[in-house]
């Protein structure tokens, strides 16, 4: 059962995200601490997901799919996916949702032909908001899968 939207804003919302990694940032479903690295990874963007949802909008197939062309096109090219969510909701289910999104990006690209090895996926909840959570609009681009190319 999806637990209902908490449609309070946060009383707390951080003004300015930190864009650094966090060095301790909370745990996910895998034990290993996240940390990623941007130091030689090329962003493609973010893909964008309804409130409690995880299925990928078809708006976003064309971006996939050149993206999908990318990694064929440089075979020794990973990609990271690193999924977020809002603060709706509580920590451990965002927790869940971020990596069923990751999961969802990762399962469309093995069916564009991308060998699963070449893809990770990490989960950071809502730790890592983009925008300010405390408006509709920030909330929604904050539920996000960030994908990363590293050549």
């Amino acid at each position: 059962p999806t637990p209902d939207p908490d449609p309070t804003p946060d009383p707390d919302p951080t003004p300015d995200p930190d864009p650094t990694p966090d060095p301790d940032p909370t745990p996910v479903p895998d034990p290993t601490p996240v940390i990623i690295d941007k130091s030689d990874l090329v962003t493609i963007g973010d893909i964008n997901f309804g409130l409690n949802q995880s299925y990928v909008q078809s708006r976003f197939y064309s971006v996939l799919n050149e993206t999908a062309n990318l990694l064929k096109a440089s075979p020794n090219a990973k990609i990271l996916l690193a999924g977020h969510a809002d603060i709706t909701g509580d920590e451990e289910y965002n927790v869940t949702l971020a990596m069923k999104r990751a999961e969802s990006i990762k399962k469309y690209l093995v069916s564009r032909g991308i060998d699963e090895s070449r893809i990770s996926v990490v989960s950071f909840g809502e730790t890592k908001p983009k925008f300010l959570s405390k408006t509709a609009a920030g909330r929604a681009l904050n539920r996000r899968v960030e994908v990363y190319i590293q050549e």
